[in-house]
């Protein structure tokens, strides 16, 4: 009997120690088909710690996480825990949207349908809450590219982009439709408003197609790039020239030449910490994320550009320091 008891009572104890080490209940402000984009955990003290802004976040940190988990603001939520640290809580987050757009099914939105590019909204049936811009013309490959490179070097810029198969056959790329609340050209600064992370970013990638209406801002303030379509990756002095003589929109802006950018990295400096991958990023990481949706050529090019901006940089700190 009393070894009975005691075996009983070793279990009570196990459970106990064993519902410490999770979160005492869980608040989920959206859920569908069990996958949670967006939960709040309770019972967890080193969260409450981050959440109150009380560690190395930022005073509004809690509110505004707040407030993207009630307005469904996935991807600005994964933006917002990733600078902030978060990286765990973000990650899966982004695994999961990746999920939908990649294999949940979908509807278009005809008044959102421009032929001329192959352009449509896709809803997805199990999550309203969720929609992603669909392009299937010729240069899909590149939106998912620019958002790689994003992700690779934690610019924090391209919305979350996939590419599948569309149900006409055809490849396509689903890039997470994020409502901005202004573009550039409603600011009235024109490119003066261009951070230098975005400035470097259309440098790497070499695009030419960055005009006041595929750059946004929302409500507080966070830059956003999209319409990479056309992206050239290659110099090609040609079409560097075209691009400055007819432009495709007012406003549109002009490509700083290369060697204008390496004789002034500073300018286009895009913080330490997008600086610190550029140096941690090996070439053979680069082309094993690319080499699906970029040719060998593209690939090197922006290798290339990557590295020459690096030996830019440090031959700028050896002059400042002699």
């Amino acid at each position: 009997m009393n070894s009975k008891f005691s075996f009983i009572a070793l279990l009570f104890l196990m459970f106990l120690n064993f519902k410490n080490q999770f979160p005492s209940g869980i608040t989920v402000a959206f859920a569908a088909n069990g996958i949670d984009l967006i939960q709040k955990v309770e019972g967890r003290p080193d969260l409450h710690k981050a959440v109150d802004g009380t560690t190395e976040f930022g005073d509004n940190y809690s509110d505004l996480r707040e407030k993207y988990i009630n307005e469904f603001r996935i991807q600005e939520l994964i933006w917002l825990e990733r600078s902030h640290g978060m990286f765990s809580l973000a990650e899966k987050r982004l695994e999961d949207l990746e999920h939908i757009l990649r294999t949940e099914d979908y509807s278009l939105e005809t008044d959102f349908l421009d032929s001329s590019r192959k352009t449509a909204l896709a809803t997805f049936k199990q999550h309203p809450n969720v929609s992603a811009v669909v392009k299937a013309a010729k240069y899909n490959k590149n939106e998912v590219a620019a958002y790689r490179i994003d992700q690779l070097f934690g610019f924090d810029l391209v919305p979350v982009t996939i590419l599948r198969q569309a149900k006409d056959g055809s490849l396509a790329s689903f890039q997470f439709y994020l409502q901005a609340k202004y573009h550039a050209k409603d600011l009235g600064k024109g490119y003066q408003a261009k951070s230098k992370r975005l400035k470097f970013f259309d440098f790497l990638i070499n695009n030419t197609d960055r005009h006041l209406r595929n750059w946004m801002y929302t409500s507080e303030g966070k830059e956003v790039a999209i319409d990479h379509d056309h992206l050239s990756f290659v110099d090609r002095g040609l079409f560097r020239r075209k691009a400055e003589k007819e432009l495709k929109y007012p406003g549109q802006e002009k490509m700083f030449p290369k060697k204008y950018v390496l004789r002034n990295p500073s300018e286009f400096f895009p913080g330490d910490k997008v600086y610190s991958a550029l140096k941690s990023t090996s070439d053979r990481q680069i082309r094993e994320v690319l080499k699906d949706v970029l040719s060998r050529d593209k690939v090197r090019a922006l290798i290339e550009r990557k590295n020459l901006y690096l030996k830019a940089v440090e031959g700028k700190q050896l002059l400042n320091k002699g």
